[in-house]
């Protein structure tokens, strides 16, 4: 095998190792969220398979060739059948315990393709005089790391951005299969026709499930479904918003959007909302001005074309939320705080105090704050009572409400829980105390004012 191709195959196991780590996040984003942690494990099971892949493939010694052939074939299959939604809605759906779950998909995928590929290198050093072996390693080391670079910058910027994932996935397979193809040159040629009957027919059946959505991007993968009564809008498999023929919206966007035009009255207002979803909250009101903040920009087109089938009721702005806030110079009566990165879970960033106090900042003087969450109600916990004691700091006076589809019969279930705030003030929190104790007068003048 000559210098030239050996090169080659560890440029490109490069880009392959370090784009299959970025594409099991991306994969796992919907069910899992983007979180640290989640980051983080994968990182670490990435980095610990790599080094055992090291050392294992360091202390082969017979067939260098063959198990390369072998381990690269193996990577092949497991991304096939691994790397796409399927196997990942059915691992989540089996395991719902989010750590077992997790450690369950990435020891059966991720942790075997990267031991495998890790053997790569030592593998291939064997073919060069050993006298020259750490000029060897060096330019070995350097290829592989400017193939990771290149598949890290070129997959997240410009295969997620301009061809989706599921066809950057597909790219994948045929780098993957091209090693194989390389290396197989080696054996005879039948192996080299059945590797390209193989390869036919994985994308023939790959590429199957491709054309269902109308986007699949880095952020989401969307997908419109209409049937007689309803068009229904999923972002990232989740449902995300739900309108009749009629353009009216349903669940807790219709919730909301009731409590705010007939309970508060809500008219000739700038109203933000931040995790655009379908655009539905507001679609037809003509007493209020809105602006949709989204983090992904195709999402306005797929909205108008397909779910609303009809222009947005307002602006789109195709930003993360937390940068539009920190760029924004506006401010707004009505907030509305309705972004998840996964199908429960809210973006870290968009629930710190530091961002809760930006959005206060943002509001007018009598502004409110409407902000929804998934919380087991009735069930207190670390994460919805720091929730709830972040929202409360950040806000004047704020009512927790519970939806229109609220089971009282399964207060175990997550339901949709709508935080509704006023814009805190200067002056702090005021108390009732025993030595000043205004209860008795603040509750007449309420009664008498009707004043909040």
């Amino acid at each position: 095998m000559s210098n030239l191709l050996i090169y080659l195959v560890i440029f490109i196991e490069g880009i392959i190792s370090i784009s299959l780590e970025i594409t099991t996040m991306r994969v796992l984003m919907p069910y899992y969220g983007s979180s640290i942690i989640v980051t983080s494990i994968v990182i670490g099971i990435f980095l610990l398979f790599l080094s055992l892949g090291y050392y294992y493939g360091g202390k082969t010694k017979e067939n260098p060739l063959k198990n390369l052939f072998v381990n690269i074939f193996i990577v092949f299959f497991l991304t096939l059948f691994f790397l796409n939604d399927t196997a990942v809605a059915i691992i989540f759906e089996e395991f719902q315990n989010f750590f077992l779950s997790l450690s369950f998909y990435l020891m059966i995928f991720l942790a075997p393709a990267i031991f495998l590929l890790g053997q790569s290198m030592p593998l291939l050093i064997s073919f060069f005089d050993k006298e020259k072996i750490n000029e060897i390693s060096g330019k070995m080391l350097f290829l592989s790391t400017i193939g990771s670079f290149l598949g890290s910058i070129g997959l997240s910027l410009l295969a997620f951005q301009y061809i989706g994932v599921n066809n950057s996935i597909y790219l994948i397979l045929f780098l993957i299969f091209l090693i194989t193809f390389i290396l197989s040159h080696k054996f005879n040629k039948k192996i080299n026709t059945t590797l390209i009957i193989l390869f036919i027919t994985a994308s023939f059946i790959y590429l199957i499930p491709i054309k269902k959505y109308s986007v699949s991007n880095a952020y989401s993968n969307i997908e419109v479904i209409k049937n007689d009564k309803f068009n229904q809008l999923f972002l990232n498999y989740n449902l995300s918003s739900l309108i009749d023929k009629e353009k009216k919206a349903y669940g807790y966007i219709n919730d909301i959007f009731n409590i705010m035009y007939n309970f508060y009255h809500t008219r000739d207002k700038d109203i933000l909302v931040i995790g655009a979803g379908g655009c539905s909250l507001g679609f037809g009101d003509e007493d209020n001005r809105y602006t949709f903040v989204d983090i992904d920009k195709q999402l306005k087109k797929v909205i108008e074309e397909e779910f609303l089938e009809d222009e947005i009721n307002g602006k789109f702005i195709g930003m993360e939320g937390s940068q539009f806030l920190n760029e924004n110079k506006e401010k707004f009566d009505v907030i509305l705080l309705d972004t998840f990165s996964s199908r429960n879970t809210i973006p870290v960033n968009m629930i710190s105090i530091e961002t809760l106090q930006n959005i206060n900042e943002t509001l007018t003087d009598n502004g409110m704050f409407y902000m929804n969450t998934l919380q087991k109600p009735f069930i207190p916990n670390d994460y919805s009572s720091k929730l709830q004691n972040t929202i409360y700091s950040a806000f004047g006076y704020c009512n927790k409400v519970l939806t229109s589809k609220w089971d009282i019969n399964n207060v175990d279930k997550l339901s949709n829980v709508v935080y509704i705030c006023f814009k805190k003030k200067q002056g702090g929190i005021k108390l009732y105390t025993n030595d000043l104790n205004q209860a008795s007068m603040d509750y007449f003048k309420s009664a008498i004012t009707g004043s909040k």
